[in-house]
């Protein structure tokens, strides 16, 4: 008897340690959600389909589910892998939030400075519609300076004159930062100094840094620094700065680096690889 309940405490130990470790990804946005979405009037005024190069209407794949394309304006959307979409105007899918048969989808349209929230409800044979949405109007060149300031800051360079990269790569990505060409070269030196202390920071699980430059949790990092054991970090010179590569076999940290690199794309206004505008 005893020893069937030490046996039973050790199983109930590994489930709860299973359930711990392992993290939940978040859903996806369907399909039909999406069409919801891009075809209600709150967001209509901000399209502007009279702008050639606003048709047909981008979307990031962030957060979206793979599925049957929806149209606007006449055409079917663009939509376009997060990494890369560059500086394109393009709607993106910030968050989604299922909780039984209501939903929260929050997406901006960052070239018109917008927000947008959906409050969505699923009927008993599975179909979403929308029951409220509010847009919201935010200084987002303000927010992106901020970033700016702080990033100096950390870094040490100016970041209007440094070009950021981050790549999503199948084990992992790179993180790429750059003096332009007529910059400062003693620049050149921080960066490479910078890119080391990040290397070394993150192998310890310590995101302090892009912390300190977003003023908020970056997401993906909670998850890294859990699993940093199963990360590997090198910083690799380059001739105008450095870059920092990472590789992992590990599927859910996989999953955590091209989140923590999709918001550095997003809050940067940087590319998703090289030879793409910011």
């Amino acid at each position: 008897m005893r020893i069937a309940t030490i046996l039973s405490v050790a199983i109930v130990g590994q489930v709860l340690f299973a359930a711990v470790a392992v993290p939940q990804s978040q859903p996806l946005v369907p399909r039909p959600v999406l069409k919801l979405i891009v075809e209600h009037p709150a967001l209509a005024p901000y399209l502007h389909p009279e702008a050639a190069s606003r048709v047909p209407l981008i979307v990031s794949d962030h957060q979206l589910e793979p599925g049957v394309t929806p149209s606007r304006f006449g055409q079917p959307l663009r939509i376009v892998r997060d990494r890369d979409i560059g500086t394109q105007p393009h709607l993106r899918i910030l968050s989604f939030e299922v909780d039984g048969s209501r939903a929260k989808a929050v997406v901006e349209y960052r070239v018109e400075g917008v927000a947008a929230v959906f409050n969505l409800r699923r009927d008993s044979k599975g179909w979403w519609t929308v029951a409220d949405a509010k847009v919201t109007e935010h200084q987002s060149d303000s927010a992106f300076a901020a970033v700016q300031s702080r990033g100096e800051t950390v870094m040490g360079v100016d970041q209007y004159t440094s070009t950021h990269v981050f790549e999503d790569l199948p084990d992992g990505g790179r993180i790429i930062l750059d003096r332009d060409p007529h910059a400062d070269t003693g620049g050149v030196a921080r960066i490479r100094q910078h890119m080391r202390d990040i290397a070394a920071a993150f192998e310890a699980g310590d995101f302090t840094k892009p912390f300190r430059v977003h003023a908020e949790a970056v997401p993906g990092t909670s998850v890294m620094a859990a699993r940093r054991s199963a990360i590997r970090y090198l910083e690799v010179d380059r001739p105008r700065g450095a870059e920092v590569r990472i590789r992992t076999t590990d599927p859910a940290a996989v999953a955590a680096v091209h989140e923590f690199l999709a918001f550095q794309r997003g809050a940067h206004h940087a590319a998703g690889h090289e030879g793409k505008e910011r």
